[in-house]
């Protein structure tokens, strides 16, 4: 609102002014100055481009990240900082960035010092008034790149020694299904791998023992925390051309991403009951033996 004033002294206009009522100006004063305030200082590198993929405008955390100056970084492109960004690429880019409003990339910056970062970039185009603009958040994933390529690392290692063990290795989710197993259950049990993936692990025990080993459901819905023993004389596993040989099976957890899973390692005691059986032979024939000298 604006009011016109007048003030007289002895009958003649003294004073005359306009007074305006700038609350409004003022608040928006202060929230475009909190805009820039909270930009300034966001953990992610924010840049302004514009349609030639030149830089704009950066805030702190751009500096902070690659090393340069907020002045040096506004003279620079898109290409000068992304080494896998051609200056070919960017039509294309900003077409159907434009588009789709939005984009979200991988991809890697090169620091003041020669470092390459990698980075996570969430674009969004934006018009203002009869300018149009990428802002681009840009988060440094260094940490999250080596805890996955440590995870892929440690992955690998336990997949190795899988595969290498003697015994089969077969590993079930919560609810009995597998979902890892190695070459030593494939010839133990005559699957082939992709046939036993995904089915339940009482795919391996003779249906007519099923119900007499509730343990090795109760086990792997438990989750036990250490190695845990099943053996019996009535314990059988069974091959895929439904052939039985006894087994003794030992249970571990395992914490996966997935959530926690149980590692079942399996022993074929064939030879051992073999040995087993000819052993109580021999004892039985060495006492029909003594009874003849009696």
């Amino acid at each position: 609102q604006v009011e016109a004033v007048r003030i007289t002294w002895n009958g003649k206009p003294a004073i005359q002014g306009f007074f305006s009522d700038i609350t409004e100006r003022r608040q928006a004063e202060h929230k475009l100055r909190l805009s820039q305030f909270t930009i300034d200082h966001a953990v992610d590198a924010i840049y302004l481009i514009d349609p030639q993929a030149t830089i704009v405008d950066v805030n702190e955390a751009a500096s902070e990240m690659l090393g340069y100056s907020k002045d040096e970084l506004c003279a620079m492109t898109v290409h000068d900082l992304n080494p896998d960004f051609q200056a070919d690429m960017w039509p294309a880019f900003w077409a159907e960035t434009k588009q789709r409003g939005t984009a979200t990339v991988e991809t890697r910056h090169r620091a003041k010092d020669g470092r390459i970062v990698p980075v996570e970039v969430h674009v969004s185009h934006l018009s203002y008034g009869e300018n149009e603009y990428h802002c681009a958040f840009v988060r440094n994933i260094t940490e999250r790149k080596r805890t996955e390529a440590a995870l892929r690392a440690s992955e690998e290692r336990f997949r190795t020694v899988v595969e290498s063990s003697a015994n089969g290795l077969v590993m079930v989710d919560g609810e009995g299904r597998i979902v890892l197993l190695n070459r030593q259950i494939e010839r133990l049990f005559g699957y082939r791998r992709e046939e036993l993936i995904g089915r339940p692990i009482e795919a391996l025990i003779p249906p007519r023992f099923r119900m007499h080993h509730p343990s090795l459901r109760a086990a792997y819905q438990k989750t036990p925390e250490t190695m845990m023993p099943i053996r019996g004389r009535d314990l059988y596993g069974m091959r895929q051309d439904g052939g039985e040989f006894p087994v003794e099976i030992g249970l571990s957890q395992i914490e996966t991403d997935d959530g926690p899973m149980t590692l079942a390692s399996v022993v074929d005691l064939t030879e051992r009951k073999r040995a087993e059986d000819k052993q109580k032979q021999l004892l039985a024939e060495l006492a029909e033996s003594q009874k003849h000298f009696e």
